[in-house]
């Protein structure tokens, strides 16, 4: 684990490296960052603790691992995740990453063909097990106040409020974030019904146990998870930051493997093939690189994302989710 810290407290010393992720937090020429906090871990991820952006540097020296705040003081941040998971074999994406990223790619397509088809163009990043799909609502938008509109119908209540470093709260922002989780459920949908046929092991909205296939129990997950949370409690890793998950879960990965999986570096794909970008990913040289030619900034795509949440409340799916979110959950003081 020392060798992996000093190995990214060498590569986040290249200025490009630090460029690209002041990007992704959205930092002005004032100073100021769009992104609520970040958090930067080494083995523990279990601690992860809220800090203000401007303390990225310091953390940087420690080499650490960096998310930011899915919570942005300007717009509502899309993310579609996409991974594989072995649940017999959890070190299977790190130590043969080629044949991983292989079995995603007709998601990977689907994807990139259900946002294209709307106008979207999402910042794509490269992580440790797949791929995560990145782009911004302005919060001015007609349809941020749509989707808003339609999260308002999940009945979420005063504890789930974000809570914004100038003390405000922002009921719109939250209820928002619910509606953006709906239509990601569309997406997600369209994404497995587009990709079914040349899926060689199973795909699932978020990772839930299957059957064995070539090798144990493996799977495609579209990661919908963090859309059930509240907002303030999730993150996303900053592109160019250092992925010390196999650290992080050494009793699921193996410790005997640690030492064959090296360096991971998140990498965008803006300028670079996929095989490319597994390359980079797993060399913090040929990472710092690609950082050079490359953008992470989070595209707006307000406009594109109107057009698909059109589409959405003409839906099927809509009328469902109407429908369930239209009765009342039991009292919690009910509850056994």
């Amino acid at each position: 684990m020392t060798d992996i810290l000093a190995t990214l407290r060498d590569y986040y010393r290249q200025p490009p490296v630090r460029a690209r992720m002041l990007e992704f937090l959205g930092a002005d020429k004032a100073g100021d960052f769009a992104a609520e906090y970040i958090t930067a871990d080494t083995t523990d991820a279990a601690e992860r603790t809220p800090l203000l952006p401007w303390e990225l540097a310091v953390q940087l020296e420690a080499g650490r691992d960096i998310c930011r705040s899915l919570a942005d003081r300007d717009s509502l941040i899309a993310h579609l995740d996409i991974e594989y998971v072995n649940f017999d074999f959890p070190a299977e994406a790190y130590l043969d990453p080629v044949l991983a990223f292989a079995l995603q790619e007709p998601l990977e397509a689907a994807v990139k063909r259900v946002l294209g088809h709307y106008g979207i163009e999402a910042l794509h990043v490269l992580s440790g097990r797949g791929h995560h799909f990145i782009w911004r609502i302005h919060r001015a938008s007609r349809v941020f106040a749509r989707l808003a509109d339609a999260g308002r119908s999940t009945q979420l209540n005063d504890s789930l409020l974000v809570r914004r470093r100038d003390g405000l709260d922002t009921p719109s922002i939250t209820c928002a974030f619910a509606g953006l989780g709906l239509l990601m459920e569309f997406v997600a949908r369209l994404v497995i019904d587009l990709s079914a046929r040349e899926t060689a092991i199973p795909v699932a909205m978020t990772a839930v146990e299957v059957g064995p296939s070539g090798c144990g129990r493996e799977m495609v997950s579209i990661d919908l998870s963090e859309y059930a949370d509240p907002l303030p409690m999730r993150t996303i890793r900053i592109p160019y930051s250092g992925y010390l998950k196999p650290w992080q879960q050494p009793y699921a990965v193996g410790q005997a493997n640690l030492p064959r999986i090296g360096p991971i570096i998140f990498v965008t794909l803006d300028v670079a093939d996929l095989g490319h970008g597994i390359a980079a990913m797993r060399d913090p040289r040929l990472a710092a690189d690609l950082a050079r030619d490359s953008s992470a900034l989070i595209p707006d795509q307000t406009i594109g994302t109107e057009q698909l949440l059109h589409h959405y409340l003409a839906s099927e799916l809509h009328k469902f989710h109407n429908h369930f979110h239209a009765s009342h959950h039991d009292d919690p003081r009910r509850w056994g």
